[in-house]
């Protein structure tokens, strides 16, 4: 059964009962990346307040009102304190969407474009909280994150998928596009931030174990355009859990054993018998041809299920039809679901996009939440549900108005 949950991933989640899921699987917005349809939320503050939200001028970076001189005081300017200048019609527009209340200091904007990094790994904390308190003491949680760089993020920014961004004047246009110019503090430009280890050592402090850093490998990941750097095909997916005891199912997982792993190890053995490492045996019968018989044995014998996947995860991208851009593929959910979550047991994804966890966890016989702010992305869920012939969708409506629930199945969680 899925349950897909239209709404903030922080105020859905204090909805949910206490350790009351097994596995969280999940991928954030990425820092200063993208922006998503009607995704602002209200983050700190009181919630009590009726909010005045006006724009914090003191947080745009100060600009001369003069075109850039190269040869002049402005190009000396820059390098004193780091800061570009622009013509006064060439000055990257305000977001509207990223205001402050006047009265009580809440922040409302996208999870993701935070004027600064440390806003947004607070936030990210924030949603952490609460999924400790629901995930089950034996519980897992699999977070998929990638790293940005500090600068203007942007087209032509060093982004994999550049195309998917605005030019400053498309953002002049429309009025709503991102164009981020963050504070970065002593992070300078074209650096990267290291977000996903920030976040990790935040995740320890807040009482999480990290059990992993798993590399998801994308040999086949989005060609890029930089020329000052090698291309990013990889990210990290944090293994974390809430206590020493937790359920997690190697077996489903391992690799079938290969005959040439078996005849690497013979080899190793054979190599260190040929150089003299290995001469002496107690037993005259224990010749080179028995010890490698019984390495065989022994190794077929200590992994019956074959042989422990390792860290790093070899799973291709896979281009999707519908229109949501940071789509992890299903063989990469696969693996974390079997080993993660106990059959018949619950998976949630807080940053749903378009469903994948869920419709992986139903193939695998779990259950899931899912939980999405946009609504265009409920639409692509409902779409790849159907598409994927399962049972028909039942609209769930004993809820608040503030929250659309749609349920797949005969019974609610």
């Amino acid at each position: 059964m899925i349950q897909i949950i239209n709404g903030n991933a922080l105020d859905e989640l204090k909805k949910l009962p206490d350790e009351s899921v097994d596995c969280i699987i999940t991928s954030p917005p990425y820092y200063g990346l993208r922006s998503y349809i009607g995704a602002e939320t209200i983050w700190g503050g009181n919630p009590e307040c009726e909010h005045e939200w006006s724009i914090n001028i003191s947080e745009r970076v100060d600009y001369t009102g003069f075109k850039r001189n190269r040869s002049g005081l402005n190009k000396m300017a820059e390098k004193i304190d780091g800061h570009e200048r622009y013509a006064t019609t060439d000055i990257p527009p305000i977001d509207k969407n990223s205001v402050y209340c006047s009265k009580c200091g809440a922040w409302k904007g996208q999870l993701g474009l935070e004027p600064n990094y440390q806003m947004y790994l607070g936030h990210l904390l924030m949603i952490t909280e609460e999924l400790k308190r629901v995930l089950k003491e034996t519980g897992t949680l699999f977070w998929n994150m990638g790293d940005s760089y500090a600068g203007k993020m942007g087209k032509r920014q060093g982004w994999n998928d550049n195309n998917l961004t605005y030019t400053r004047e498309e953002a002049l246009k429309n009025g709503t596009s991102f164009y981020l110019n963050a504070d970065y503090g002593n992070i300078p430009n074209k650096s990267l931030i290291m977000i996903p280890e920030r976040f990790a050592i935040g995740m320890i402090e807040q009482g999480w174990i990290l059990r992993n850093k798993i590399i998801w490998y994308k040999r086949n990941g989005m060609p890029s355009s930089v020329k000052d750097r090698f291309s990013n095909k990889w990210e990290y997916i944090f293994f974390f859990v809430k206590s020493r005891k937790y359920f997690f199912d190697l077996d489903a997982v391992r690799k079938p054993l290969k005959e040439s792993s078996i005849k690497r190890i013979s080899q190793s053995v054979q190599l260190q018998f040929d150089t003299g490492k290995v001469n002496d045996f107690p037993d005259d019968n224990m010749n080179i041809k028995n010890i490698l018989i019984h390495m065989k044995q022994k190794y077929e014998r200590d992994n019956p299920a074959g042989a422990n996947p390792g860290d790093v995860l070899d799973i291709p991208t896979r281009p999707h039809k519908f229109a949501h851009f940071a789509v992890y593929p299903e063989t990469l959910i696969e693996p974390l679901i079997k080993a993660g979550c106990p059959p018949n047991g619950v998976v949630l994804d807080p940053f749903a996009g378009s469903g994948t966890t869920g419709i992986v966890a139903e193939r695998l016989g779990r259950n899931s939440i899912l939980i999405e702010i946009s609504s265009e992305y409920i639409a692509i869920i409902k779409g790849r549900i159907k598409n994927n012939e399962m049972e028909k969708w039942i609209n769930y409506t004993d809820k608040p108005k503030t929250t659309t629930q749609y349920y797949i199945g005969k019974k609610s969680i």
